[in-house]
């Protein structure tokens, strides 16, 4: 017999108002909590604490469709063609958090507003 907890939506959980405390660089900062599953807990992560500390920020899908793979993601300025390309680039900060265009293969630069207004 295989038992699967039920999986938490963020709108099940709005009610709650619960939130993840996280200490980072001597604040304690609160993350709503988006997620609840057998495989842990999902937070929206501040975007303003990372520009507030001069952080580079990235981005990603969290994708359960087809569609949604790729939605948002990391543009870095030069093509990368391995793993230690990707490294150096991102400790080099030479990539923007971006999403996907109304174009095939486009994407757009989040700048700071837009990117906190995304999530």
């Amino acid at each position: 017999m295989f038992f699967r907890p039920h999986r938490f939506s963020a709108e099940e959980l709005a009610p709650l108002r619960a939130t993840v405390s996280l200490t980072l660089d001597g604040g304690p900062y609160q993350c709503a909590l988006r997620d609840v599953s057998q495989s842990g807990v999902g937070f929206l992560w501040p975007q303003e604490v990372a520009l507030r500390l001069g952080k580079p920020q990235t981005a990603g899908s969290d994708a359960h469709m087809p569609l949604e793979v790729g939605r948002y993601g990391t543009l870095f300025e030069k093509d990368l063609e391995s793993e230690e390309d990707m490294l150096r680039e991102l400790g080099a900060g030479r990539f923007q958090p971006a999403r996907r265009g109304m174009l095939a293969g486009q994407y757009e630069v989040l700048g700071e507003a837009e990117a906190i207004a995304e999530k």
